[in-house]
């Protein structure tokens, strides 16, 4: 079991590059920088708004759902 531990801590914190087959630095450089250009022009692009107004819904549904689970009888109006 201790080997096990050793090896996940070992896997969460070591390097990624001492992996077989795992990318580049570079490479993840790359892909990164690319991922956030296509972010940033999804973001400009889109039609959706900065902020929504249904903050409120979103409380109430949050407050219902844990209620429910909770067992309390919840009627909806």
């Amino acid at each position: 079991m201790r080997d096990l531990v050793a090896a996940k801590a070992a896997a969460e914190h070591g390097h990624l590059s001492t992996l077989d087959g795992a990318p580049s630095h570079e490479r993840l450089t790359v892909d990164i920088e690319a991922l956030h250009a296509a972010l940033d022009e999804a973001e400009q692009s889109t039609a959706l708004p900065d902020r929504t107004d249904a903050g409120a819904d979103l409380n109430g549904l949050v407050v219902q759902t844990r209620l429910r689970s909770a067992g309390v009888p919840i009627s909806v109006a």
